[in-house]
């Protein structure tokens, strides 16, 4: 199931302003709420296996703001939060015990973009935007056993995030100031990195993953409100 929940910011202009043209401005944002529950195989009791059932709750508010440096083309920044709670039914076990394994995970971002348009129609227009995420935050672990007792990791892991991202859009004006947005992650390189320092023993975990594809899944497409002013 996925709800989205756009975030409109109504300004006031006092006097008539064109819509993509230099000069202008543009000011928008997303908030959705994303519930999963997905299964490799039959759901059965808490005290057997429950092979590798998962809940994952996605939470993201991303505003961003931009200006038209030419006619058409607009420059801009996105700030973001995005939450991940997700439990891993059965996803560690020792040769006595099963654990549910509790992920929680908090990354705050900053994405410049660059977007151009395109004109189809007189309220319509496509778009190209390419943007570079970064993010950065923290990681924690929850492991608990069949009992329900659990232990907390008690050393947050850093999570950074790098994303280039080339993203397709579609814009219909529903009036002078403000347009539907419609958008999908076509093409995305990912690059994360999760580290953990342990100050007692001075040393330090790091993984590392790099992630490139393309957007072939509902969550890679985004409908959003934007005011032009």
């Amino acid at each position: 199931m996925k709800l989205t929940v756009i975030i409109l910011f109504i300004l006031i202009s006092f006097s008539a302003i064109s819509q993509i043209t230099k000069g202008s401005f543009l000011l928008g944002g997303t908030f959705s709420i994303s519930n999963k529950e997905s299964s490799s195989g039959e759901k059965t009791s808490r005290t057997t296996t429950l092979n590798g059932e998962e809940d994952e709750l996605l939470f993201k508010v991303h505003p961003y703001w931009g200006g038209f440096v030419a006619d058409n083309f607009a420059m801009g920044l996105a700030l973001g939060y995005d939450y991940t709670s997700r439990t891993e039914y059965g996803a560690l076990k020792t040769s006595q015990d099963e654990f549910d394994n509790k992920i929680k995970q908090k990354i705050f971002s900053i994405s410049p973009f660059v977007r151009y348009y395109k004109q189809i129609s007189d309220k319509a227009y496509l778009f190209t935007n390419v943007v570079l995420y970064y993010g950065t935050g923290t990681y924690k672990q929850l492991k608990i056993n069949n009992t329900g007792t659990g232990t907390e990791n008690d050393i947050p892991y850093d999570v950074k995030l790098f994303t280039p991202q080339l993203v397709l859009g579609f814009n219909y004006f529903i009036s002078k100031n403000v347009a539907i947005e419609i958008n999908w992650t076509s093409f995305y390189f990912s690059k994360l990195k999760i580290s953990q320092e342990n100050p007692t023993t001075s040393s330090e975990k790091i993984y590392e993953e790099i992630n490139y594809g393309l957007g072939l899944s509902f969550d890679d497409v985004y409908f959003g409100l934007i005011y032009f002013y």
